[in-house]
């Protein structure tokens, strides 16, 4: 039997350490959430990606240092434990049964408690050798005793059993924690560790031959049912905590069976006169066997594992916080990324909706307001212009000069008033956008979204986008120069508007239309005519630069969102990302029972 690791298994568990490795680096590596590459606002330093990266380096760390823990801790010799309440006789018991091993004990009964509270106060090993078969039985300080000051040593000890006999003097089942005290199941439910097979002994006090006249367990006896049958029996209560790896209970009567065993006791000693004092009733071989420790040392025998177990076990110690980690990964993946998805994928089509709604109100409001203008311009400039024919001017510098006045002031009036009109447009129109994301806001929070695990912040960091990157609405700039009218937007903006094309063109040929030699009506003939160009002209293109400035204002508001569908995206990718991680390393823990396979 093996006592140390083997260099066979030794390379075949840093091989399950590089796989488990792996299997985290080419996650973190992947461009949707590699926390080397998303440096662009979009993905850093918030996000699902972000936080998926985030989530995995933390199980990497943790899973990788329990790992090696537990690789630490792996044991190739068999251990058997001893573990129970204090003066439950586990020491008493150990004694019998190296005697049965052929073990050489000297000062045989020294080990035996006193009855005092925890005389075992670390944990004792023995190593045995009986039939051919090398293993240790340890004895574990008592659960019951100062356990601040021997709950390391009864860890440690459980770590590495592969069998684990719980022991107590009572034939009913341990007590469980009442008022926030801890009883002796929930000790056990979190001492005990899941490799090992655990058995129950009930060391049945006796003190006197009489003690014999029936066998150790009646069926049918109160013994038999607290032992055996019911909800509340023991064995009942000790498969509820600890599953399929609790076994069966036996009953003992460990002192008689030491008093059996223990032939070179010192003379006239008390354990040597009430060894006498059973003898003088049975024989040695006798009382071994109604004291029942044989059956104890055939289940030992018979339940310490082979090699082949031991290795099982071994990987077990190992693929355990392996698949730990791989469902707590599978949750996250489900609960906190897989889970905003159809919530945020439902808010989006309606933010498209809406924003479609606002982008052809915008188209409308526009289209009225070139046609508002056109007919304001023409209106007052007729007015003006008539104004000035009928006060009878009849030199001809003087009236061109007036008109020409007349003219240029209304160019720059259109000029404002079409920036205006447009800046006013837009601010509408991005306060329009605001309030639909606020109600997508709204809508996410009835469903509970935000609920979820670093929802909100990544909610509002895509809110900010909106803001930062290029649909920035704080400010616009709007310049008329050479009779083209040019719309910027500050903050990054992309140049939406464009050139509303030449809307003044034909204004300063109207100075030349005009003889100072006309009279009044073939003056105002001429202007109507002239207006009446202007009008179509103006009709035909200015709609068709508004037009132009239309489409790209719906750009700008369709683009918000385009974030979310990002954020969605994201919510989505990391999620599956995860989820891979799960299954790579469910598939190593299932896989790797081959591992330590001889």
């Amino acid at each position: 039997m093996l006592n140390e690791t083997s260099p066979e298994d030794e390379r075949t568990i840093e091989k399950l350490k590089n796989d488990v490795n792996t299997v985290f680096r080419e996650a973190l590596f992947s461009q949707e959430i590699n926390p080397f590459r998303c440096v662009s606002i979009e993905s850093y330093p918030v996000g699902p990606g972000k936080q998926a990266a985030d989530l995995l380096m933390r199980n990497s760390i943790k899973l990788k240092s329990t790992v090696d823990a537990s690789a630490a801790q792996l044991m190739w010799t068999p251990y058997a434990a001893f573990y129970g309440e204090t003066n439950a006789g586990k020491s008493t018991l150990i004694e019998a049964l190296r005697l049965c091993f052929g073990e050489k004990v000297t000062n045989a009964g020294i080990s035996i408690g006193d009855g005092r509270s925890d005389y075992t106060m670390k944990a004792t090993f023995y190593t045995c050798n009986f039939r051919g078969r090398i293993f240790t039985i340890i004895d574990v300080p008592g659960i019951e005793g100062k356990e601040s000051t021997v709950e390391d040593a009864i860890k440690s000890a459980l770590a590495r059993s592969q069998i684990v006999f719980y022991v107590t003097p009572d034939a009913r089942p341990p007590q469980g924690g009442e008022n926030g005290r801890e009883g002796t199941l929930e000790k056990m439910a979190r001492q005990l560790k899941p490799q090992a097979k655990v058995w129950a002994i009930w060391n049945k006090k006796i003190h006197s031959y009489r003690g014999f006249k029936k066998p150790l367990l009646v069926e049918g006896s109160d013994e038999w049912g607290s032992l055996h049958e019911g909800g509340n029996s023991l064995d009942a209560k000790m498969r509820e905590i600890l599953g399929a790896r609790y076994q069966d209970s036996l009953p003992v009567s460990a002192r008689p069976a030491f008093l059996a065993l223990a032939a070179h006791l010192a003379p006239d000693s008390d354990l040597e006169k009430e060894r006498s004092k059973f003898l003088e009733h049975f024989s040695a071989t006798q009382l071994r066997k109604v004291a029942g420790i044989d059956q104890v040392v055939e289940l030992i025998i018979n339940g310490i594992p082979d090699e082949a177990d031991i290795r099982e076990a071994n990987f077990n110690k190992l693929a355990m916080p392996i698949r730990d980690c791989a469902e707590d990964i599978a949750k996250k993946a489900k609960t906190d990324f897989l889970k905003p998805v159809p919530e945020l994928e439902i808010a989006i089509r309606k933010l498209k909706l809406t924003l479609s709604e606002i982008a052809g109100d915008a188209h409308r409001n526009l289209s009225r307001l070139s046609q508002e203008l056109i007919q304001k311009t023409i209106v007052q400039v007729r007015s003006k212009m008539i104004e000035e024919i009928e006060s009878g001017i009849d030199r001809d510098r003087e009236l061109k000069r007036r008109i020409e006045f007349i003219l240029e002031n209304e160019k720059d009036n259109l000029r404002k008033k079409i920036d205006k009109s447009i800046n006013e447009n837009i601010m509408n129109t991005q306060k329009s956008c605001r309030e639909a994301i606020d109600l997508m806001k709204i809508e996410l929070e009835r469903e509970n979204s935000f609920s979820i695990s670093g929802f909100s912040a990544n909610f509002d960091h895509t809110i900010e986008i909106n803001t930062k990157s290029n649909i920035d609405w704080t400010g616009l700039c709007t310049s008329v120069a050479a009779g083209a009218l040019a719309v910027f937007l500050t903050g990054g903006w992309i140049l939406v508007l464009g050139l509303v094309g030449t809307l003044m063109g034909m204004w300063n040929a109207l100075a030349t239309w005009f003889d100072p030699q006309h009279k009044k009506e073939q003056q105002k003939k001429a202007l109507n005519n002239k207006l009446l160009l202007l009008e179509r002209e103006l009709s035909a293109s200015v709609p068709m630069k508004m037009n132009a400035i239309s489409n790209d204002i719906a750009k700008v508001v369709h683009s918000h969102a385009h974030p979310f569908e990002k954020l969605c995206e994201n919510y989505y990718e990391s999620g599956q990302i995860l989820l891979g991680v799960s299954r790579k390393l469910t598939k190593l823990s299932q896989l790797a029972p081959h591992v330590f396979a001889a």
